[in-house]
């Protein structure tokens, strides 16, 4: 196995109005809308993994599915080696933005993915998707009893990492008809789809914030923030209005809490491609990790590198068989 640097990204300004034909940019999408201009951040051409000295880095991993059917290799297996691969490259956290395993009952799949991360002696951070949980968000589950409740704040040097469970902030009750009708009855492997942090998790999140704020906050949670009309890295790709991987509900509400905050940059999975990085107002970057582990190879993933100045980098790489 190996990594490839597909391409770098470094985040230091927001362009509100085209620089090309003057119409104002959409949040999110990296091309105007109007003449399809690319905004920036620039894609360099050339990128290399070496780290440059005195930054923090960090691997982003989304949507494993471990306990799939069918897969070759198995979503276990890829995993363990984004591990082997990402010690080689001296990462000093990984971060995986939800569905760790297909299905929330499967115990043993999650014990194997923490025993792997215990392993790794690399500093790591996990937040619940919605196959991580049951189709009731609030009951007992075996997600929880492997890696504890959320949300979370947790400080890795000059990186604070804010943990969030963005399926708990919807009552049952207030779930559409796909949640609370055909998501229990487990039919076609259905699971809950809809997403929401809710105010009493931003709450508990800034008692828990650091009184001086750090080089860099990072939010990570599952669901994603946009309705996303966005050019993937992939192909095209639409929202899936109908049933499934529809945007956090509550979306607005985060960004504005995150802004207030400090926030630099967001992390979030569902989506199973890798979507271009966007950048909202304040200069939050907002990064989809797609799925490292499905589909045919190569595996794709993030590695960012952050500075004690507040420097940003981030690297597009493949994993190759």
């Amino acid at each position: 196995m190996t990594l490839r640097p597909v391409a770098a990204q470094h985040f230091e300004r927001l362009t509100e109005i085209c620089e090309v034909c003057g119409t104002r940019l959409i949040q999110y999408v990296p091309r105007c809308s109007a003449c399809g201009a690319e905004r920036p951040p620039r894609v360099h051409a050339t990128s290399s993994l070496q780290r440059q000295p005195g930054c923090t880095r960090i691997a982003h991993l989304s949507d494993l599915h471990v306990g799939s059917n069918g897969t070759n290799p198995t979503a276990l297996e890829c995993f363990l080696w984004w591990i082997e691969e990402l010690q080689q490259i001296s990462v000093d956290a990984l971060v995986i933005s939800g569905d760790l395993v297909d299905c929330s009952e499967d115990l043993s799949s999650l014990q194997a993915i923490r025993k792997a991360l215990e392993g790794s002696q690399i500093d790591w951070h996990v937040v619940p998707g919605n196959h991580d949980v049951p189709s009731e968000p609030g009951t007992a589950s075996s997600f929880a009893a492997v890696f504890g409740r959320f949300p979370k704040v947790k400080r890795s040097g000059f990186v604070e990492f804010i943990l969030l469970d963005s399926n708990a902030g919807i009552p049952f009750t207030e779930r559409g008809t796909y949640d609370r009708v055909i998501a229990p009855t487990g039919l076609f492997g259905a699971c809950i789809t809809d997403g929401r942090v809710g105010r009493q998790q931003l709450a508990e999140c800034d008692a828990g914030l650091a009184p001086e704020r750090p080089a860099h906050r990072i939010l990570v949670l599952h669901h994603h923030l946009v309705h996303q009309q966005a050019e993937p890295l992939c192909g095209p790709l639409r929202d899936d209005f109908a049933r499934t991987m529809r945007a956090l509900q509550d979306a607005a509400a985060v960004l504005e809490w995150a802004a207030a905050r400090g926030v630099s940059m967001v992390l979030h999975g569902h989506k199973h491609l890798a979507m271009r990085a966007g950048v909202h107002r304040g200069g939050i970057a907002v990064l989809g990790g797609g799925s490292s582990t499905q589909g045919p190879p190569p595996f794709r993933s993030r590695i960012i590198d952050l500075d004690p100045t507040g420097g940003r980098r981030v690297i597009d790489v493949e994993m190759l068989r």
